[in-house]
């Protein structure tokens, strides 16, 4: 759903120093398919943000290419872009970094419930994704950034999505091992839907606690 886009003057000082200037700028390696191309967002303010993001953008793509050779999780198309979220519950207001994936390999045969497919997803994928954001750390994790958003699909019986909305500051405490991916988890925004039902939001446990 979109929402009004309320921006205060001190933010859009900062992403105009930090991109460099409020144009775009052509990049100098190939756009990739998986990457929301920068003159489709409507706004030129997310679009600075994008700009200064795109060139790690492109290194961030091949790194989870490089971790995931298999294709079990692939980005979606534009899968990979930056949005505007408003403060709602737990969520800061804010950019983020928003990742959309296609899920291929989650155990749907044995009916093991959404619950502990997300807690599969949850183990197996988040911390390499991260660790590919951290390829651009300066820039994800920059100022003008609060947060990444991730979103999951996959299919079983029911067309199922999972997403996660993790801070800036948490995840850099994560990457530097200052908390385990079950404190990380805990701390986030977790939310499902089946089919065409929300679960709003949900708790996933039994994570583990193994740092990096």
């Amino acid at each position: 759903m979109k929402r009004h886009l309320m921006i205060s003057a001190g933010v859009l000082v900062l992403v105009t120093l930090i991109s460099g200037c409020g144009g775009i700028q052509k990049t100098s390696r190939e756009e990739s398919p998986l990457i929301k191309p920068l003159m489709t967002y409507q706004s030129p303010i997310i679009r600075d943000v994008a700009q200064m993001l795109y060139p790690g953008f492109l290194q961030i793509v091949g790194e989870l290419q490089t971790r995931f050779p298999d294709n079990t999780l692939t980005l979606a198309n534009e899968g990979l872009q930056v949005t505007h979220l408003e403060q709602d519950l737990h969520i800061k207001q804010g950019f983020y970094v928003t990742m959309r994936f296609d899920v291929r390999n989650v155990d749907t045969e044995n009916d093991t419930g959404f619950i502990r497919q997300s807690q599969w997803i949850a183990k197996q994928y988040i911390h390499d994704i991260f660790v590919a954001l951290s390829r651009d750390w300066n820039n994800v994790f920059s100022p003008a950034l609060t947060g990444t958003e991730m979103i999951f699909f996959w299919k079983g019986r029911k067309p199922s999505l999972l997403r996660f909305v993790f801070s800036n500051d948490d995840a850099q405490n994560y990457l530097n091992a200052h908390m385990t991916l079950q404190e990380f988890i805990d701390r986030s925004w977790v939310e499902g839907r089946v089919g065409s039902q929300s679960l709003g939001q949900i708790e996933l446990n039994d994570i583990g606690a193994d740092n990096i």
